[in-house]
């Protein structure tokens, strides 16, 4: 669908290095680069704030791009750097990265958390993506996340883009059956239509173990 397309790749920090490739072997597109100053969107540092969410943030950058070329194709990602969201005691790298089809006007973000990562505030670790070949792979593992995503079509529509939009709870307890916190499937869905599928993850177990169940374990 995208062979012999080209996308516009809106970065200041070298990113078309691990990105222009998985484009090229997955998709068979080609990625040019606009190289804005992406600053005025916010730095991950907080030197510069962002105007708005991390989301709203590199959707903006990504039509900078689209903007500047005229292509209908874009691309663009997004870093933070903190404590890990499950445990504060690890440092995490998030990065987001958003495609944006103005052709079919659909829009696809996709997110990574690691721990894979050099951050450290106190020995004031480049971040930036050129200059930090750690946090490079893990731009590199999204983008493989966004490219094979853009591979899947809907089974209603057509588009590409079909994947995972979010986790339900409610795994039956093993011994009740009551439903519980934990996940019980993923859902998945279209990037326009409302076609959803949901999907028992082979990694979830099919009951919650009884400690769970606040019936049974009050």
């Amino acid at each position: 669908m995208y062979r012999l397309k080209t996308a516009v790749l809106t970065t200041k920090h070298a990113k078309e290095q691990v990105i222009a490739p998985l484009f090229a072997e997955v998709l068979g597109m080609a990625v040019i680069v606009h190289a804005a100053d992406t600053d005025q969107l916010g730095t991950f540092t907080g030197t510069i704030p962002r105007l708005g969410s991390m989301q709203e943030t590199v959707i903006a950058k990504a039509k900078m791009g689209l903007e500047a070329t005229g292509l209908p194709f874009g691309i663009a990602s997004e870093g933070a750097f903190g404590p890990h969201p499950s445990n504060p005691f690890i440092a995490a790298d998030t990065e987001m990265m958003v495609f944006i089809d103005q052709e079919r006007d659909f829009t696809v973000i996709e997110s990574l958390i690691s721990t894979d990562t050099n951050y450290n505030p106190e020995l004031k670790t480049d971040m930036r993506a050129h200059q930090n070949p750690q946090r490079m792979k893990v731009i590199a593992q999204l983008c493989q996340k966004l490219v094979h995503r853009l591979t899947c079509l809907c089974p209603a529509c057509g588009l590409p883009g079909f994947g995972f939009l979010e986790y339900k709870s409610g795994l039956p307890c093993e011994s009740c059956r009551a439903p519980t916190d934990l996940i019980a499937k993923e859902i998945h869905g279209c990037v326009k239509c409302d076609y959803q599928k949901a999907i028992l993850n082979e990694k979830f177990h099919e009951t919650a173990p009884m400690q769970y169940c606040v019936y049974c374990n009050p």
